[in-house]
């Protein structure tokens, strides 16, 4: 499997009707396949992770029943913890 990380940045810069048609092009219906789609995605990355990070599926596509954009947004959480030795 070929892992595609893709940014999308929508700038707001004014609002009008033609703005509005290009965000809704891209919404599609509900699709059953993203949550599985991102449990593989999210199995190749925990390979490539530490064992001390958690790997999160959110935004539109995370929310069964949901119109979104067709891109499987995820949050990869890392808590960082300094070991200082101790003045024993």
């Amino acid at each position: 499997m070929r892992i595609v990380l893709q940014e999308i940045t929508v700038a707001f810069a004014r609002t009008d009707a033609l703005r509005y048609d290009k965000i809704m092009k891209y919404i599609t219906e509900y699709n059953q396949l993203w949550s599985e789609q991102f449990d593989q995605i999210a199995m190749h990355l925990k390979l490539l992770l530490p064992d001390s990070c958690k790997i999160h599926h959110v935004g539109s596509t995370s929310v069964p029943g949901m119109a979104a954009k067709d891109v499987i947004d995820l949050d990869i959480e890392y808590t960082y913890a300094r070991h200082t030795a101790s003045a024993d």
